[in-house]
């Protein structure tokens, strides 16, 4: 009989030999204390291997071993942090099914689940990623042989938003002039505010007319190519000899927070890159003439 006991667990445990593809017997808790049906874990147990062995039928998967390998092979994105935080709130959902178990109408549930607490934008990452590990278990490990379709929210009309060349004097007026050349800067090349605050003179030629933000520092993890026109390159040549390593300093040390009170709604990060596109294409930026500047004082609140 292959049903034991142990000390540390209240239940049944079944160890039962390896077979071909295994290197150890499977070991696991049958779930229950009651003799009777324990041992009909064990036979179904031992059914399932059967197939597996003799007529190839694949082992059935669960949820959680698809999360572990999920997680192991995504370890190195940008995105694990956040993945780990939704595979938690899924675990609720998902956490002792197995893969096959998994169909559209649970999935269904849980996007009903998830909309009632959040916008459907924010659903949608939650079932892409059940979708991706799907997927995975079907194309690569071949755990599964069919994924069941995803049904998507209902998400809101995305919102376009780009700074009119009034609102981008406005904002360079109100600025103290560190942070009025990172606005100038951004709009020219588009690039988002953390790779503006740490780019590095070893990312700029300034001969050549062209800077890189490395992949380790970009969102989507490839290495990214900056061409720089006239503006960009004239607010680089401003900040030559103010520090050795970074380009944008306040008071001889490098910026690590921005901020503005110039009155534009959304005016900083994703507006700004988004006007890098319609503000260059219309016209020269303004903050060549820059009336009202506020006056950069190092002892101040105007701190970078």
């Amino acid at each position: 009989m292959s049903l034991y006991r142990r000390d540390d667990s209240p239940y049944w445990w079944v160890k039962l030999p390896p077979i071909q593809g295994e290197t150890r017997p499977l070991q696991r808790s049958t779930g229950t204390a009651n003799r009777r049906e324990a041992e009909q874990v064990e036979a179904r147990l031992k059914r399932e291997r059967w197939e597996q062995a003799q007529l190839g039928v694949k082992p059935r998967r669960t949820w959680e071993e698809a999360v572990v390998r999920w997680l192991l092979e995504t370890k190195h994105k940008r995105t694990n942090r956040d993945q780990v935080q939704r595979l938690r709130w899924l675990d609720q959902h998902l956490g002792r099914k197995h893969l096959d178990e998994i169909d559209r109408t649970l999935i269904d549930q849980v996007r009903f689940a998830r909309e009632s607490v959040a916008s459907g934008a924010t659903a949608n990452q939650y079932l892409k990623l059940i979708r991706a590990i799907l997927r995975r278990a079907r194309d690569e490990w071949e755990w599964i042989d069919k994924v069941p379709k995803v049904r998507m929210a209902q998400e809101a009309a995305g919102r376009v938003r780009s700074l009119t060349p009034e609102e981008f004097q406005r904002l360079i007026a109100e600025l103290p002039e560190h942070l009025a050349d990172m606005a100038v800067f951004s709009v020219a090349t588009g690039l988002r505010q953390g790779n503006v605050k740490g780019l590095e003179w070893r990312q700029v030629d300034l001969e050549r007319g062209h800077a890189w933000i490395p992949s380790s520092q970009h969102k989507n993890g490839k290495p990214h190519s900056v061409p720089l026109n006239e503006m960009a390159l004239a607010v680089l040549r401003k900040q030559v000899g103010k520090h050795a390593s970074r380009v944008f300093t306040y008071c001889g040390a490098p910026i690590e927070q921005v901020g503005t009170k110039a009155g534009v709604r959304r005016s900083c990060g994703p507006a700004s890159r988004i006007s890098a596109g319609t503000t260059c294409a219309t016209r020269s930026p303004p903050g060549i003439a820059r009336p009202g500047r506020r006056p950069t004082n190092c002892s101040g609140s105007a701190v970078g």
